[in-house]
């Protein structure tokens, strides 16, 4: 944020969920970079204050330095909003960029800065990657989907099994 503000983008950035212990750190950092304006700390949100936290956001930032496959991510892109992520964990596979989203380095601040000035400055690449990524997540993260293919693969198993070793009954 410090080198988005120095190049003229007052970028409020608001961090959402849990303490976790980090918070101190947070704030520290906040205070001597001069962000206490820009970085606020929620702390946790329910979920229908998570929603209008996201649709009224134009970027959603994940500059994590690991990570799972995240649900958050999953979110925002399912509600419109292009994310930048970092290339941790399970991320590039769920964030495609350029197509879905931005994925940068870990612990890069330039990369992370220039991929949210690309979004500032490019309203068509904002909606692109917006509609890229809530398509994503229609296409290869949906629940019921998800779990249509699950059941389609068990009787696909099974059938197989069931044709190499019949099972025979005897009365």
């Amino acid at each position: 944020l410090d080198i988005l503000r120095t190049r003229g983008y007052p970028v409020p950035y608001p961090i959402v969920g849990h303490d976790d212990g980090g918070g101190q750190s947070v704030r520290l950092a906040r205070r001597d970079l001069g962000l206490g304006n820009a970085v606020t700390l929620t702390g946790f949100v329910p979920q229908s204050g998570v929603r209008s936290l996201l649709s009224a956001s134009d970027v959603f930032l994940l500059p994590s330095v690991t990570e799972g496959l995240s649900t958050s991510t999953l979110e925002a892109m399912a509600m419109g909003v292009p994310v930048v992520v970092t290339s941790v964990g399970g991320m590039p596979d769920l964030v495609l960029h350029g197509r879905s989203g931005l994925v940068v380095p870990p612990r890069d601040p330039v990369e992370l800065a220039d991929a949210i000035e690309a979004l500032i400055v490019d309203p068509n690449l904002r909606q692109e990657l917006a509609a890229g990524g809530a398509d994503r997540v229609r296409r290869h993260f949906d629940a019921d989907q998800q779990t249509d293919r699950l059941v389609t693969l068990y009787e696909e198993l099974v059938g197989a099994r069931h044709r190499e070793h019949p099972t025979a009954i005897g009365i």
